[in-house]
């Protein structure tokens, strides 16, 4: 039995249903998210972007009536969604390449962008468990009005302000689309990476990053239920090998590829994203464990840390790359590679995946 936390309406569904639809989403990434780069490149950012976010819109905003329909519609319904979620991160990626020409305005666009991942994760959280309880527009279903009209809105605007590239923008006066283009003919003539070819590189760290999370979280698990370890010692465990496998790689990408030889740079992006998802069940993962009744809080202190670290490393990285030396992006990828052993070391050692008593 599946009650709503206001206790005001409840689903007749066991564990195991309950495990196949939180986990439908993810099986609907699995589906689509090894074309999802290529469909970014071939059909252009901006259709795939529109198609993938309305018709995730519509089927959150369809999961209510879906889910006192049929248990099996609304499993469905999340798998389309997964589906349709794959397509989102390739295709805004690619947006930035193309409106984006100069490295350190790829950087702030990057950080600018990606905060939407913190705001969703922390405010997102809090702000539905506050009108989960409320009566408005019978509490917990107005969740999925809310943020799935909100997508939808925000999917129409794209649809008439957005387009693939500046020069099929009909918003962008001739003086812009001029110095745009200019710019990005210029950075083209430095970079002979093609844009196709990125489209995959960016894809293949998040297809690594799915099977690495369907292997660990289980482990620790079972490691944790047959008493081999403790849950504080496994999250730092997890979290060590993530932050400095991930330093490691940084430091390979850094000096091993290159604008002539891109595609080495392909296992080391399928063994980054497999370490990073340690950072999933090492600090992460203490987070959901410390204070359960607090969790709003944390997550909203979470996120707001997100943020000003995404502010301050697009900062460093404009700085860094304004100076005229060999080697800037070596000593960016050095510098994030030593804040993340720094913030593996305060995490091993203030770190904890218990409950607190505060």
């Amino acid at each position: 039995m599946l009650t709503s936390p206001a206790g005001n309406g409840s689903f007749d569904w066991s564990p195991s249903e309950q495990s196949w639809l939180l986990s439908a989403r993810f099986y609907g990434n699995c589906l689509t998210v090894a074309v999802s780069g290529a469909a970014a490149d071939w059909l252009g950012p901006d259709r795939v972007l529109t198609g993938g976010l309305l018709l995730s819109s519509a089927l959150i905003v369809l999961t209510p009536p879906l889910a006192h329909a049929s248990y099996y519609a609304l499993v469905g319904s999340r798998v389309v969604i997964g589906a349709a979620d794959s397509f989102h991160v390739p295709a805004i990626n690619s947006l930035v390449q193309r409106w984006y020409p100069a490295a350190g305005e790829k950087a702030v666009a990057v950080s600018i962008y990606s905060m939407g991942f913190q705001f969703a994760g922390g405010f997102a959280s809090l702000f539905a468990s506050l009108i989960c309880g409320s009566t408005f527009l019978g509490g917990w279903p107005s969740i999925f009005y809310i943020f799935g009209g909100t997508c939808c809105a925000f999917a129409v605007a794209w649809a008439v302000f957005g387009s693939d590239e500046p020069a099929k923008n009909r918003w962008v006066n001739e003086a812009e689309r001029s110095w745009l283009e200019r710019s990005s003919i210029k950075i083209k003539s430095k970079a002979r990476l093609l844009l196709r070819r990125i489209g995959w590189l960016t894809l293949t760290p998040f297809i690594a990053q799915i099977g690495g999370k369907a292997v660990s979280g289980p482990l620790i698990e079972y490691c944790v239920r047959k008493e081999r370890i403790s849950m504080t010692n496994a999250t730092k465990l997890a979290q060590t090998i993530s932050s400095v496998g991930c330093s490691v790689l940084l430091a390979l990408l850094a000096f091993i590829p290159s604008c002539s030889n891109p595609q080495i740079a392909c296992p080391f992006l399928i063994v980054y994203g497999l370490l990073f998802t340690g950072s999933t069940n090492g600090a992460y993962t203490a987070m959901f464990l410390i204070s359960p009744k607090n969790m709003g809080t944390i997550s909203t202190l979470t996120a707001i840390a997100k943020i000003a670290g995404s502010l301050a490393c697009s900062a460093v990285v404009n700085a860094i790359t304004a100076i005229d030396v060999p080697y800037k992006w070596a000593l960016v990828f050095a510098v994030t590679s030593i804040v993340l052993c720094g913030a593996c070391i305060h995490f091993l050692i203030f770190g904890a995946a218990e409950e607190q008593q505060w």
